[in-house]
């Protein structure tokens, strides 16, 4: 019933005429009684036309739902202009702003209603309840006709919601008006679905009611979980992928001892114009650099909190190991950021981002921009820190007035090492995010004696850092004032601010802020970053967590992310927890939900709770249940997990495969079939399956597999297992009388240097049967047999296809060009043929191990028995051996 706007797709929707007593007696389809009605205006007035065909015209609409809400239904009265025998066609969508401003299409809420009477009213109706747009308390109604002679109606002031009455028509931009009153400029209504408020969480995890919940879960609910793991190559989000091709001979500016190198980035890609250095003039960024309106903003304790969103994204190895920080890292680390911003009324939430990429987590200049493009996360409305191994070791932020501030290629690059638990470092980058320079930008990022250079006794708001209360200072790496003097007037430096956060000295040494640089940092986020902030309409979660029902214990309070940590858990114990969601004065409560902590089982039956067991793994399980149960192994053994001996070094595991030295074994490669060609996928075979690289040709009776392909001088045993019943069995040694190419099968492994046996051998039993797959594998006979992982990987071989009709006997496909086909699926008089050739003149025949069929055990010889089973399988009888599970 409807189009989104960037589908391009027209539709036909429901049009209902004659709507003269207004909308509230119009009847919905689709919409439920308890929508709610968050904008409505239903009285006439004056007409308006927009004049000539094609022209968008739009109206600013207000909801009652102040945090927006999900639309179900808009509807509107639109008019033609009077001419009895024409038609017109109109299309309306709700857009995010002025669409002559910032605004765009909100996806999901275009339709485009055609074929409507040039003479009359009608009520256009868009259906969206079968998936509601969210949509913001603020949105512009968008109509556009394509004659000259439709119009729409103006109405009186909303009788629910509000209007500014701010009006667009390409004429008059955004600003138009109808005449100086708070009149609605269309005729319209739209509908949210109930409930209005924040969503009540739901999905937890742990899941209502889960027993055995470890002592260290972390309660987690609705859709999202605070921490997300990204493997490498798998963007977040589509996004251009863009070379880094700013200049990179910045970096040669970067003395030693230097590890922020944010100015010189900068300026590099944007040098100050008719300078050779860039550096000899102080210019404006934009008006948070006017001390008058800094001032404005410098905080004090009256100055509402502003809390920044943070996506930090945290890069590891490839395989998810050497992440760059740990939960309990991030978390004092971003206690520390916190506390460094609180006396200044800026507060930071986070979320965090688990990266897979070993590349990028050694991260190299020149890749700023691919790993940017890739990994950004909604740059608009967060601010991302990147937490990389730097190869050039520094640290690195994009300014505010930098055009790539609130795109894919902003935020901060932070190398590792300096991140930690009491680390001012990230203080230090996020001050360049929101607006600061270094302390001794008017000294060391300007050519000396510069109109922005500061000396002693001349700082002030327009020179250097903009901030007359930071004193002037060269770059500085020591906790002291520098001993030496400006090379301006001479003069010795003063005190200086070698103790403030965007300086140089030791990370120990940096404790403060001045209130201008926090001016600073509250203008520009309020003139440019707003989008970082958290607004009173996200929504923030109270958690109650006790042991009993409902529960009483406040958790965690007015939390902005869905995931709060209730600590150490009690042995064997139930416990309850609800979560409340509140968006400005709405509040919803979840339901409680419960879950039961690690029990006091008995697994081994020894009248000792399992968890007073040993237990190296800390799994909740003791080590012999573990052992008992094949979860773990022991191969001594010694009661430990073999893990458990190789994790405190009792074993050592030399080669990384998890099993201790002592107890180690080479993992045979899978053995490979006997077939006509070699092949990748099945397609590169005709006719027959793609089987351990080769194109197989299913037998009737035998396994077929190549044994010159096998390592030679190293003795295996090969299993074979019959996939339906699971029956299992060894490939004999050979048995004397039996063809040099003809093995059976056996009860226990048998170990031969299989390269020594012919290019092909043949295997058949009374267990291979027609019509089944058998998975063939090999193992070192150094090995332990009964130690699954010992084990090559499994190659699947399949008997003939099953015929059809359902017969067993199909033994060939047909003579072609002289020779015989592999079994078709049918069984025919050619497989007649071909069993009495081969039993007459073998040199003419099939291949004896496609129409040995006898006797129970095949012979390994083509004769009048073969040619009897194909005779009476062509006539139609069952198959007259036994099946796999009754073989010996």
């Amino acid at each position: 019933m409807r189009s989104g706007w960037t589908s391009g797709l027209a539709q036909k929707l429901t049009v209902a005429v004659g709507w003269l007593g207004g909308f509230a007696s119009l009847a919905l389809p689709g919409r439920v009684a308890a929508d709610s009605l968050v904008y409505s205006n239903t009285a006439a007035g004056n007409f308006f036309s927009p004049g000539a065909a094609n022209t968008p015209v739009a109206d600013d609409l207000r909801t009652t739902v102040t945090c927006g809400c999900d639309l179900s239904s808009y509807r509107i009265r639109v008019a033609g202009g009077g001419v009895a025998s024409g038609v017109f066609t109109a299309t309306v969508s709700l857009w995010t702003g002025c669409p002559a401003g910032s605004g765009q299409p909100i996806p999901g809420t275009q339709a485009v209603f055609d074929n409507l009477l040039d003479a009359g009213w009608h009520d256009l109706t868009v259906d969206l309840s079968a998936a509601p747009v969210p949509i913001p308390h603020e949105v512009w109604l968008h109509v556009e006709f394509d004659t000259g002679s439709a119009g729409v109606f103006v109405g009186a002031a909303p009788e629910s919601g509000y209007s500014e009455d701010s009006f667009y028509h390409p004429g008059v931009g955004c600003n138009a008006d109808f005449g100086g009153a708070l009149y609605a400029a269309f005729y319209s209504q739209l509908f949210c679905a109930d409930p209005i408020g924040p969503p009540s969480p739901a999905n937890p995890d742990p899941p209502d009611g889960a027993t055995d919940v470890p002592f260290d879960a972390v309660l987690s609910w609705s859709l999202a979980t605070a921490v997300r793991a990204r493997p490498g190559g798998e963007p977040r989000a589509a996004s251009p992928i863009v070379a880094n091709d700013a200049p990179t001979d910045w970096v040669n500016d970067v003395p030693p001892g230097q590890w922020c190198a944010t100015y010189e980035q900068y300026r590099a890609r944007n040098p100050l114009p008719g300078s050779a250095t860039g550096r000899d003039v102080c210019p404006l960024d934009g008006a948070c650099d006017l001390a008058t309106v800094r001032d404005q903003f410098t905080p004090d304790i009256t100055t509402p909190l502003k809390t920044v969103r943070i996506m930090l994204n945290v890069f590891c190895n490839d395989d998810g190991s050497g992440c760059l920080a740990t939960a309990p890292d991030i978390a004092s680390q971003m206690a520390t950021l916190n506390a460094d911003y609180a006396p200044w009324r800026i507060q930071f939430v986070h979320e965090v981002a688990l990266i897979h990429s070993t590349s990028f987590r050694n991260f190299e200049v020149n890749e700023e921009g691919l790993m940017k493009a890739l990994y950004a996360d909604s740059p608009g409305s967060k601010l991302n820190i990147y937490l990389v191994n730097h190869a050039n070791e520094f640290s690195v932020a994009t300014f505010p007035w930098d055009a790539d501030a609130l795109t894919d290629q902003g935020g901060v690059i932070l190398h590792a090492a300096h991140f930690g638990p009491l680390g001012t470092t990230l203080a230090h980058e996020v001050g360049h995010a929101l607006g600061l320079w270094h302390t001794h930008h008017g000294v060391n990022e300007v050519l000396f004696c510069g109109d922005c250079f500061e000396y002693e006794g001349s700082n002030s708001d327009d020179r250097g850092d903009r901030c007359s209360d930071t004193e002037p200072t060269p770059r500085n790496y020591n906790c002291a004032d520098p001993g030496s003097s400006d090379g301006c007037s001479g003069l010795p430096w003063g005190a200086t601010p070698y103790t403030n956060y965007m300086g140089y000295a030791p990370s120990a040494c940096r404790t403060e802020f001045t209130p201008q640089q926090m001016g600073r940092a509250h203008c520009w986020t309020e003139q440019v970053l707003s989008a970082w902030l958290q607004q009173g309409c996200d929504t923030t979660y109270d958690v109650y967590f006790c042991t009993v029902d409902p529960p009483t214990t406040l958790l965690c309070d007015d939390i902005a992310v869905p995931t709060c940590d209730p600590g150490p858990l009690a042995c064997g114990t139930t416990y309850y927890w609800q979560v409340l969601a509140r968006a400005v004065d709405q509040t919803t409560a979840g339901p409680v939900w419960y879950f039961s902590s690690l029990g006091g089982g008995d697994c081994n039956n020894n009248a000792v709770p399992d968890l007073c067991e040993p237990d190296c793994q800390s799994n909740g399980v003791p080590d012999d249940c573990d052992i008992a149960a094949g979860t773990s192994l022991d191969c001594q053994p010694n009661g430990l997990p073999d893990e458990c001996d190789i994790s405190s070094g009792t074993s050592l595991d030399n080669n990384g495969n998890f099993v201790p030295d002592e107890c180690d074994c080479p993992v045979a490669a899978a053995p490979l079939t006997e077939g006509i060609a070699a092949c990748a996928t099945a397609a590169d075979c005709t006719d027959v399956p793609c089987v351990g690289g080769r194109c197989y040709i299913p037998k009737n009776r035998y396994l077929s597999l190549s044994a010159a392909d096998m390592p030679p001088g190293v003795p295996h045993a090969l299993r074979v297992t019959h996939v339906a019943s699971g029956r299992r069995w060894w490939v004999a040694a050979h048995q004397p009388g039996d063809p040099a190419d003809r093995f059976r099968l056996a009860a226990a492994p048998a170990c031969a240097d299989w390269s020594m046996a012919p290019a092909a051998i043949h295997v058949g039993d009374c267990g291979i049967v027609p019509v089944a797959e058998y998975d063939v594998q090999a193992i070192h006979c150094t090995c332990d047999f009964d130690r699954e992982l010992n084990y090559s990987a499994p190659v699947r071989v399949p008997t003939i296809y099953e015929p059809t009709p359902k017969k067993w006997a199909d033994v060939v496909g047909g003579l072609v060009a002289g020779s015989w086909t592999p079994p078709d699926g049918v069984v025919n008089f050619d497989d007649v043929v071909a069993a009495l050739t081969r039993f007459q003149t073998p040199a003419d025949g099939p291949p004896l191990p496609w129409v040995d069929l006898h006797d129970e055990v095949p012979n390994g010889a083509a004769n009048f028995g073969d040619v009897f089973l194909v005779v009476k399988g062509f006539q139609g009888q069952p198959y007259i051996f036994r099946s796999p599970p009754q073989c010996p």
